[in-house]
Parts: structure tokens; C-alpha cells; sequence
């Protein structure tokens, strides 16, 4: 009752039990009383937000439709170009068992490790092209879907390969 928050594209609770939505009008923070519109510094008000992840350090990853902010300890850290990280619209947010967090893009996959960004590719046995489907599996294993297929990565390393749409089983 009373959202006037715009369209919900994504949901997380933090830590601490707060659930955060981001919607097409911003960040929104939910006490489990009422929605309090939350206002990223460095981040024009109102702007879209398209994917969130609470990750185990007790960070909220905001993705935006033109770039992501980390929100720690109520500080916002904005990431675009400058810093590195060339992902507008961001699709997915996940964090893996190494605690490293992942991103699909328009722009691609990219990882954010050792506090720097790294855009996936072919390097890596990657397509280039934009990623929308990301997903930590609960056996580690990273996968991604892109417009030239899906794609695993095998827990604690650095290739990806080819699916090809077929998944297969790993038995013990």
C-alpha cells in the first residue's frame, strides 16, 4: 500500500534484514514498516535501477543503466568508464564461493576482484557480446548466457567453455 516507487526490477535483503528494491524510478530501502527512497551520492535521483545483489561482506551492489554503485557501510562508490568498468545496463548481479563478484551487461561479463574490474571475453573462452542470464550454481560453477549460447565456468577457474545448450550432469 502507498508504492509510488515506479516498476520493482529487483529485490535483496542486506545483512542487517533490510530489503532493498530497485525500481525504474531508484533505490528504495523497506524496513518492514515502510519504503524510504534511497538517494546514492553521485547518482542523479531517480535514476533506473536494473539489477541489485547483498553480497557476503555487507555490501549492496546497485546496477544501473549506466554503470553499478557499491554501497558499504552507508559510503557509495560509483563505477562507469572511469573506473574501469564500461557495463551500461547492467542485467545480473552474482557472487561466486571465491566472494568475487560478477556482472552481465550490455557490454559483456566482467568481474570485480582485488577491488578492480576486468571485462570477460575471449581471453577466457567468452563470447564478447552482451551476457543477460548469469548464475552461481550450489556446486561454484559460474554460468552465463549470451546471444552466442551458454557458457560454464568451473569453480576457482580462470576459462569458460561452450555448452551449447546441452547441460550436463557431474556425477561424484
Amino acid at each position: 500500500d502507498g508504492f509510488v516507487f515506479g516498476d520493482t526490477n529487483a529485490i535483496a535483503q542486506d545483512t542487517t534484514g533490510y530489503l532493498w528494491l530497485g525500481t525504474s524510478l531508484g533505490l528504495v530501502r523497506f524496513d518492514g514498516v515502510r519504503f524510504v527512497p534511497w538517494n546514492i551520492s553521485g547518482v542523479p535521483t531517480g535514476i533506473f535501477v536494473t539489477a541489485l545483489h547483498a553480497s557476503s561482506d555487507g555490501s549492496l551492489w546497485v546496477g544501473l543503466s549506466t554503470g553499478i554503485v557499491r554501497i558499504r557501510n552507508d559510503e557509495a562508490t560509483l563505477y562507469t568508464s572511469r573506473e574501469g568498468f564500461r557495463g551500461d545496463l547492467v542485467a545480473r548481479i552474482v557472487e561466486d564461493d571465491e566472494r568475487t563478484i560478477w556482472v552481465s551487461s550490455a557490454a559483456g561479463l566482467w568481474r570485480f576482484r582485488d577491488n578492480r574490474w576486468e571485462q570477460i571475453g575471449p581471453t577466457q573462452g567468452l563470447s564478447a557480446r552482451s551476457s543477460s542470464a548469469l548464475l552461481v550454481a550450489p556446486d561454484g560453477m559460474l554460468w552465463v548466457g549470451t546471444a552466442d549460447g551458454i557458457f560454464r565456468r568451473d569453480a576457482g577457474r580462470d576459462i569458460f567453455q561452450r555448452n551449447y545448450g546441452r547441460f550436463q550432469s557431474h556425477s561424484s
